[in-house]
């Protein structure tokens, strides 16, 4: 009788580890894909310097990390001045070999004929799919 005590209470002890340890490595990896989505957007398509963010919308954790994030941000400067921002931000990485791999990343940029200036979109889809 005690042995059956002794074996139940240590399959008892043996599943919950076990449901530890799995729920522990989903977490790890979920932190680790999010900090690889955020770094992957931090540096393809950065806040352009002096911009005043209009709005974020993001559908998990954080803004730019996993899932959906679309990013409105309003400038002073020309759009063809940030585009060029853009570009030439986009051509040094490359030159370092950097290309984003787990996030779909874009960015547009349209004058804003109502306050002047320019209207900047960042958009970003990592790992949500």
């Amino acid at each position: 009788m005690e042995r059956d005590v002794l074996s139940a209470r240590r399959g008892v002890v043996v599943f919950v580890g076990l449901l530890i340890a799995i729920t522990s490595c989903v977490i790890i990896t979920s932190v680790v894909i999010d900090f690889g989505c955020y770094n992957e957007a931090a540096r393809w398509i950065p806040y352009y310097p002096d911009a005043t963010v209009v709005q974020v919308e993001y559908d998990y954790l954080r803004p730019f990390g996993v899932g959906s994030t679309t990013a409105i941000l309003h400038s002073d400067d020309e759009a063809r001045d940030v585009r060029r921002w853009y570009i030439e931000n986009q051509r040094a990485l490359d030159d370092e070999g950097f290309s984003p791999n787990l996030a779909s990343l874009n960015l547009s940029v349209r004058t804003d004929t109502e306050e002047g200036g320019s209207i900047i979109i960042l958009t970003s889809e990592c790992a949500s799919k």
